[in-house]
């Protein structure tokens, strides 16, 4: 009886290695999504300061975008606060953390896109939208 249990044993040891051999093996891209969609689900939304909120993050295969999903409120949530500076200002602080983001390094060593983009609570609108590329992170 012991012969035929550790047969056993073996054959199902066997046969769950050739299983695990035969399993696609996953692209970046598709890790990508996974990683984003687990973050999504732990993580969002976030509240980054007293007028953002990170609600979400997506990959857009088609562009090779990571994009950030942001909803801005009180004070903030008002085209005349957002003036050309405040804009200049929150895109120069976004470059710049782009740039130091060691937790991104897979994602820009890929050449990837990032792109942010800042919503109105009371409308819904689309407020502020930053795009950067490789050659913007990589200067």
């Amino acid at each position: 009886m012991k012969r035929v249990f550790t047969n056993l044993s073996w054959l199902c040891l066997a046969s769950l290695l050739a299983l695990s051999s035969c399993r696609k093996k996953q692209t970046f891209e598709e890790r990508i999504v996974e990683e984003l969609a687990a973050y999504n689900q732990h993580e969002a939304p976030k509240r980054m300061d007293e007028v953002t909120v990170m609600d979400s993050l997506r990959y857009e295969p088609e562009s090779r975008t990571i994009a950030y999903f942001y909803t801005l409120e009180g004070l903030a949530d008002n085209d005349s606060v957002l003036t050309e500076g405040v804009r200049e200002q929150q895109r120069d602080g976004l470059l710049a953390n782009l740039r130091g983001s060691i937790q991104l390094k897979p994602y820009k060593e890929q050449g990837l896109n990032f792109e942010y983009r800042y919503y109105s609570r009371k409308s819904g609108k689309l407020l502020m939208r930053f795009a950067f590329t490789a050659d913007d992170y990589n200067q």
